[in-house]
């Protein structure tokens, strides 16, 4: 007896527990829904309603789609190379692909530049504050009315998440979408001069709302791939838009454009696409030939990824703090800063060095590139350089040079990596090389201007 009730006891401890947690997340979800509905509001009253001259529109988002140069802002995902743009701008201030959107108050400042240049509009203008309030209580109220009906369904298939997935759909997700696909209707009935928009990301929330208003519409719409992609992204590269499609053909844009052949071969049977291979115009020139003669056999250049940065800089730390080998660290672009304070914080080994660019290779070339998981890897193998992949310990890697390729080296981040490297001898080096450049040209056609004018040419 004194047993039964001891277990009887725990497990009320223990269901009390999962009641506060569930209580807790809620709380927590509903304060990023506010903290939303705040930002919704105050972007809302601060941007203005303006009719569009031109005939084609890119949508866009704002947060890191949008860099700084000489007091400008440039989008990054398609190169402006005639100087006098073609096209305006639709951005989204808010829109950033996590639950929260951007903050105004941390945001305001940088729209306010970006709005006083040519041919930018903005998304929020559309919505009124009382449509935004509208759409987010009656999230609140779906949420309450749905719950436990819903929770009956997510047990009997043994999807334990149900309070996280319920709670984000309707506090989150539906009153952002909602506002979105609102503000989209208004801009569009407001605007006569738009035959053609350009959703770069696609494939995502954002870019499917856009697509299927548009193409509701009768409004040609154009997709372009903006990265490079391992298989393991065709989840959400192809087979998310190819479910959406069993609903309506109209979440695809009309019109796709692929870097390379790697990626055009997954749309190969969607018949109502126009589909074409045109290149990268984000890459404005490949990086400088590699040269087996000029090689400084003390220096490896490391590119870092947009997420498993951190632990690959202290493995590597603690690898090469005693070798002879000075390591040359790239990150990527969003990261930069993070990684520098870590290298600082850390204390890092004296013989790593941070670099922006591959400028700092003028006259000798690094033995080697190790990478981890970045795209930056397909221009360094079509431009000869020897690289190299680190493997993930815990999970798959996503390198987009590992499709189909069997013959790329990977290397675990373990004591035995100097004694792997070492074996290489220049004569293998350079037969490897140009089996990797077959593999990366599989991913990248064309580059810089030669793109921008093939995107010019379609769209």
């Amino acid at each position: 007896n004194c047993l039964g009730y001891l277990i009887k006891y725990i497990l009320i401890i223990i269901n009390l527990k999962k009641k506060k947690s569930k209580f807790i997340s809620l709380l927590k979800y509903f304060f990023i829904s506010f903290k939303n509905l705040i930002n919704e509001i105050f972007f809302s009253l601060s941007l203005n309603k303006e009719i569009i001259k031109k005939n084609k529109l890119i949508i866009t988002n704002f947060k890191d789609n949008w860099m700084k140069k000489n007091s400008k802002y440039r989008y990054i995902y398609i190169q402006n190379f005639n100087k006098k743009s073609k096209y305006s701008y639709l951005v989204s201030c808010l829109r950033n692909n996590t639950n929260s959107h951007n903050s105004y108050f941390k945001y305001i400042k940088k729209i306010n530049i970006l709005g006083k240049q040519n041919d930018i509009f903005f998304t929020e203008a559309w919505v009124s504050p009382l449509h935004i309030i509208k759409n987010y209580f009656f999230g609140y109220f779906l949420l309450i009315k749905n719950y436990f009906r819903y929770k009956n369904f997510f047990l009997e298939h043994n999807l334990n998440s149900y309070h996280s997935i319920l709670c984000i759909f309707y506090l989150i997700d539906y009153p952002k979408n909602k506002n979105l696909e609102f503000a989209l209707k208004n801009f569009f009935e407001a605007q006569k001069e738009i035959k053609k928009i350009c959703i770069p990301v696609f494939e995502l929330n954002d870019g499917k709302i856009a697509c299927k208003i548009g193409n509701d519409l009768k409004i040609s719409t154009y997709g372009v791939q903006h990265g490079y992609f391992n298989i393991w992204h065709k989840w959400r590269f192809y087979y998310n838009l190819k479910t959406c499609s069993d609903l309506s053909k109209n979440f695809f844009p009309k019109n796709i454009f692929f870097f390379g052949s790697n990626t055009f071969k997954w749309y190969k049977k969607t018949n109502y696409i126009f589909k074409k291979i045109i290149g990268n115009q984000r890459v404005i020139e490949y990086p400088k030939k590699y040269n087996f003669n000029k090689v400084n056999n003390n220096n490896i250049l490391i590119l870092l990824d947009l997420r498993d940065w951190h632990e690959k800089i202290l493995s590597l730390n603690d690898i090469f703090k005693k070798t002879k080998y000075n390591l040359i660290v790239k990150a990527h672009p969003f990261t930069i800063s993070n990684v520098k304070k870590l290298m600082i914080d850390k204390k890092l080994i004296k013989n790593f060095k941070f670099i922006n660019d591959l400028k700092f290779f003028k006259k000798k070339y690094p033995k080697f590139v190790l990478s981890s998981d970045t795209g930056a890897i397909i221009e360094l193998t079509k431009a000869g350089w020897p690289c190299f992949l680190l493997n993930n310990p815990t999970k798959p890697n996503i390198s987009p040079i590992l499709n189909h390729n069997n013959s790329l080296v990977r290397l675990d981040a373990t004591r035995e990596l100097i004694i792997e490297i070492e074996k290489f001898q220049a004569y293998h080096l350079k037969r490897y090389v140009r089996k990797q450049q077959y593999f990366s040209h599989l991913h990248l056609a064309e580059i810089g201007e030669k793109a921008g004018k093939k995107f010019q040419k379609y769209f």
